[in-house]
């Protein structure tokens, strides 16, 4: 559909601004959103990676180091009892 990523993203800046959405909304900020949703619903980084193409964890970490710890320690007892 589009001829390239930067197409697409001012395609979508465009929209955004039609919307009425402040200046600083764009593409970028859906990609945040969902890695941020993912992590906090428990993803790892190698998900996270998996998912968004990212080659070195550093950058699925800076999402997932803020997760809440609460969720991801539960996911990952359940994970080991299943595994076990």
């Amino acid at each position: 559909m589009f001829a390239n990523p930067v197409a697409f993203g001012d395609w979508f800046k465009g929209q955004c601004k039609k919307s009425g959405l402040p200046n600083d909304c764009g593409c970028h900020g859906l990609r945040k959103a969902g890695a941020t949703i993912l992590a906090n619903a428990g993803a790892s980084s190698y998900e996270l990676m998996a998912m968004y193409g990212w080659s070195k964890s550093n950058m699925a970490e800076v999402y997932t180091k803020d997760a809440d710890r609460k969720k991801l320690a539960s996911y990952t007892v359940n994970l080991l009892a299943k595994n076990i």
